[in-house]
């Protein structure tokens, strides 16, 4: 059984019948990936019994997230026991197998999966939850004959992984597991290469929390952007600082400030560009955000930005940030890349990747033509489909069809 990091004091029964759940990921909890903390609070007020396990547990994060369920690091032969690591993928994969043993992950997955299964046989698991294919791969090869594996797409482990890796290799681990996708544009891409039964949960925010201030009827003077992702060029925080040059030299709004929230490879090259086209000044780079701290950022705002690229075969697949925006009654605006013009929807607008004169220009556009509390309105309305009730609501709904299926 892999070793145990953190329990919490369990409460009294709740008395009413719960099954356990094993929700699996790489890293937990990750700040860029709240969906699964959010996830793992819905199945709990669902009444579901609720382990985490995780390749890599951050123990210092663990008391922020305020989850009274018991979280476990999964263990894996170390690089240099050879002879250990080799039995462990054989016995995850199968003779039958071995062939796939070339993909990265399902090497991977193969040799953490002894570990959950360990884990699974000792908490009597009913049903399997793994975030993102590559850990779908492990889920799938830890719970055969033992319990159904649902496995929930995301993105780049769909549109970049497999394309590196070999469908194939995914398709022959997957098979017989479930399937959850969050945008129209997943399940197409999915659905043409893997044949399993596919569930559409929508992913929701908490309006509470992304509530967001009241907007004002006019404009403020000293006007703020905003980006939210992690620093990487899929993301196209470049463009928006390059708008916001573009902004700048027109000199009828030079006093707009653009704020990025998240961490990442390309903090150094942001900050140069910044230097070079000289806004600098007005750029502010405020690092990595708990969800509190987003919304607050949010409801200091005016625009939300989500200038992704879609680079390297990866687009956006749904973009829980932009439904944070909307929420939070910010003009945004995003672009062509994937399932995020269907997640934004009439709630804001779409621009052409990569291009910032555009961007700039639809900046412009909205400040000329659009009151704040209207722009507030269309947002928050489209907002309402992705409430958080609902997405706990769907992911509880999958989770005992399958359970039932199986049993």
């Amino acid at each position: 059984m892999p070793g145990e990091l953190w329990m919490p004091k369990r409460g009294e029964d709740i008395g009413v019948s719960r099954s356990t759940v094993v929700v699996t990921t790489g890293s937990f909890p990750e700040i860029s990936q709240t969906f699964v903390v959010d996830h793992v609070k819905g199945l709990l007020s669902s009444g579901w019994d609720v382990h985490v396990a995780a390749r890599k547990v951050h123990h210092d994060r663990l008391g922020s997230v305020a989850l009274d369920v018991p979280v476990y690091e999964l263990q894996a032969p170390s690089r240099g026991n050879g002879p250990k690591r080799l039995k462990s993928a054989l016995t995850s994969v199968g003779l039958t197998g071995v062939s796939h043993l070339k993909s990265v992950s399902v090497r991977a997955a193969s040799y953490y999966a002894p570990s959950l299964r360990d884990l699974l046989d000792e908490i009597g698991a009913r049903v399997v939850h793994a975030h993102f294919a590559h850990n779908g791969l492990m889920a799938s090869m830890a719970a055969r004959g033992r319990c159904p594996v649902i496995v929930d797409f995301h993105g780049y482990d769909v549109l970049e992984l497999p394309r590196n890796e070999g469908w194939r290799h995914f398709a022959r681990f997957l098979r017989g597991t479930h399937g959850i996708v969050h945008s129209s544009f997943l399940e197409k891409e999915v659905a043409s290469q893997i044949d399993l039964p596919l569930h559409r949960v929508t992913m929701g925010v908490d309006p509470e929390l992304f509530g967001g201030s009241e907007r004002a009827s006019q404009w403020p003077e000293d006007l703020t952007l905003l980006t939210v992702g992690r620093l990487a060029r899929v993301k196209g925080h470049d463009v928006a600082i390059r708008a916001l040059s573009d902004l700048s030299r027109r000199g009828d709004r030079s006093d707009i400030r653009l704020v990025i929230v998240g961490g990442g490879p390309e903090r150094g090259a942001l900050g140069e560009l910044a230097d070079e086209l000289g806004v600098s000044d007005r750029v502010e780079f405020s690092g990595p955000l708990p969800p509190a701290r987003v919304a607050g950022a949010m409801a200091g705002a005016d625009f939300l930005l989500v200038p992704s690229l879609p680079l390297g075969g990866w687009q956006e697949s749904f973009c829980r940030v932009a439904v944070e925006g909307l929420a939070s009654g910010l003009a945004v605006i995003g672009t062509d890349s994937g399932g995020l013009p269907d997640t934004i929807g009439t709630g804001g607008w779409v621009v052409t990747p990569g291009d910032h004169e555009e961007l700039a220009q639809r900046i412009l556009d909205v400040l000329d033509s659009e009151a704040p509390t209207k722009v507030a309105e269309r947002a928050r309305s489209r907002a309402a489909n992705f409430d958080i009730a609902r997405m706990r609501s769907d992911y509880d709904e999958v989770t005992r069809s399958v359970s039932e299926s199986w049993s």
